[in-house]
Parts: structure tokens; C-alpha cells; sequence
């Protein structure tokens, strides 16, 4: 009878880990839909095309292998590029963050390859996306064929974070299992 606690217990601990490890996180891919793209490469171009897309926002934070650019949300967002700058992840590290409606430029390092569905920058709406300004974005290889990237863009309008903000779902995972683990001792001790 004294297996049955410990195999629920260890039964609630392996659901309890399995919902947490589904962090929020957007993935962005060759088939995730796009707001607008092209084959254009100085930025005065694309810009041209982008801006009117983009209502109020503004471009808030500039990451450039390897390095982050000056922009006001500098602090607030780290990418990491990975396998010659094929890939990035985006993470969000706290203060402000790209609020309203928020979109990403994703820009390659050269333009035109011989692939008629890859091109030179993406522009991509984030929030239609679902993103909320806070999750990891991981953006995968848009450029099969000798591709990466020169620089990733948000843009949107610099949102404090809320004043009172939702815990993560890791803390409540940690709190389920702190109290199964008191009821499961308490519940040894007394039989």
C-alpha cells in the first residue's frame, strides 16, 4: 500500500515538469508567414517598404553578429547567433520591451541566392505571430543555401513591463511539488 503515494507523487512530479519545460517561445522558420519580404539590400530600401506597414512603431532594438547595436531596448533583449549566423534566439531580459505592435526584420548577409522561395530580409509581424513582447524567439535557417544573418530588428513602440507581473509557471511547479512533498513525508510519518 506504501508504493501507491510514491508512484502518484512521482507520477505528479513528471506532469508537473513536462507542463513547465513548455516554455513560451515563437519559432519562426521558412514556413512561418510573413508580413512582407524582397530582394532589396540597402536598408533605405526596405525601410521604404517596411515603414508604412508599421503604423506608429519603431525600430527599438538592432542585434548585428556578434554584437548588439545602441537602440533603446539594448538592454532589455540578447540574441545569440549559432552555426555561422545561420540561426538566432532572441531572449528577453527584463525592462522594457517591444510593446504595441511588434515586428521583426530579419536581414541576410547576401542577397539574392539561386533559391526562388528564400530572400534577402523578412519582415514579419510579430504579434499576429502571438508574441506578447516577453518570449524567446528562435529563428531558423531562412537561408538554406549559404545564408545568415547580417542583423535582426524589433520594432514596435518600448513598453514598461507590468507593475504586477504573473509569476512563471515554474514557480508553480515548484510550489506543487514542495507541497507533495510535505503531504507525501507527512503522510509516511503518521502511517
Amino acid at each position: 500500500m506504501k508504493k501507491y503515494p510514491s508512484i502518484l507523487l512521482a507520477f505528479c512530479a513528471l506532469m508537473m515538469f513536462g507542463i513547465a519545460s513548455n516554455a513560451n517561445a515563437l519559432t519562426i522558420d521558412l514556413s512561418t508567414p510573413t508580413l512582407t519580404f524582397g530582394e532589396q539590400t540597402a536598408m533605405p530600401q526596405i525601410e521604404a517598404i517596411v515603414f508604412p506597414l508599421m503604423g506608429t512603431a519603431t525600430e527599438l532594438y538592432r542585434a548585428t553578429p556578434p554584437s548588439t547595436k545602441g537602440y533603446s531596448l539594448a538592454g532589455s533583449y540578447t540574441t545569440v547567433f549559432a552555426g555561422d549566423n545561420e540561426t538566432a534566439v532572441i531572449s528577453y531580459d527584463g525592462s522594457n520591451f517591444a510593446g504595441g505592435t511588434a515586428f521583426l526584420l530579419a536581414k541576410d548577409g547576401k542577397a539574392n541566392d539561386d533559391l526562388d522561395h528564400t530572400h534577402a530580409w523578412y519582415f514579419y509581424n510579430l504579434t499576429e505571430l502571438g508574441w506578447d513582447g516577453r518570449e524567446t524567439i528562435k529563428l531558423g535557417v531562412p537561408w538554406p543555401k549559404q545564408g545568415s544573418f547580417l542583423h535582426v530588428s524589433l520594432y514596435g513602440t518600448s513598453t514598461p513591463p507590468p507593475a504586477h507581473q504573473t509569476p512563471e509557471p515554474g514557480i508553480f511547479v515548484l510550489l506543487g511539488l514542495g507541497l507533495l512533498g510535505i503531504a507525501g513525508v507527512r503522510k509516511q510519518k503518521y502511517t
